[in-house]
């Protein structure tokens, strides 16, 4: 069986943590790396002392061992995916953020084991979680996500986000490309 693991750099409330965690564990991660971005986190050591979690506090020392602490944080997360794949044994890992939920209709490992050989990397098209007034503001109370235009269906933009349409070229606030998942077979 394909084995998969996840990478994800936190800044965020520890049930946000705890429930990114549990959902992809529960789908089969047999490992998820997760770098505390504040070292100080309250949620740590609750996250360190998980099954299949490797947990890691991004101290002054941890940064000044991989050459300082970039000002970007999607420098930082890059960092600390590239440490992680440097530990990983599996034979796919993905980078994630811990406010992203990975969804699929069948097993991941099952969709894993079908990609060629040849194929390094794979992405994973997002959908984002929408706004809903009606609801606590946060991402585990959305009812309705929204996923990238594709260029077929690009003329359609105007029409579906209005005047908002020049800010979401896409369709998407965020990686409106995708999370890559890179083999280590």
């Amino acid at each position: 069986m394909v084995s998969w693991g996840l990478v994800t750099t936190v800044k965020a409330p520890e049930e946000q943590v705890l429930a990114f965690l549990a959902h992809h564990l529960s789908l089969g991660a047999a490992r998820i790396w997760v770098y505390f971005d504040n070292p100080d986190d309250p949620a740590f050591d609750r996250v360190a002392a998980l099954p299949r979690v490797t947990a890691t506090r991004c101290t002054d020392v941890y940064w000044v061992l991989r050459g300082g602490r970039h000002s970007r944080h999607q420098n930082r997360q890059a960092r600390n995916a590239r440490d992680a794949q440097k530990a990983c044994k599996l034979d796919w890992l993905g980078h994630i953020d811990v406010d992203e939920f990975l969804h699929a209709p069948r097993p991941i490992a099952d969709t894993l084991a079908t990609v060629p050989a040849e194929v390094p990397n794979i992405l994973m098209e997002p959908f984002e979680a929408m706004h809903d007034p009606a609801l606590p503001d946060d991402i585990f109370t959305a009812r309705q996500f929204r996923g990238p235009l594709h260029r077929q269906h690009r003329d359609l933009q105007p029409a579906i986000f209005g005047p908002s349409a020049a800010v979401i070229p896409k369709g998407t606030l965020g990686h409106g490309i995708g999370k890559a998942f890179a083999a280590h077979r």
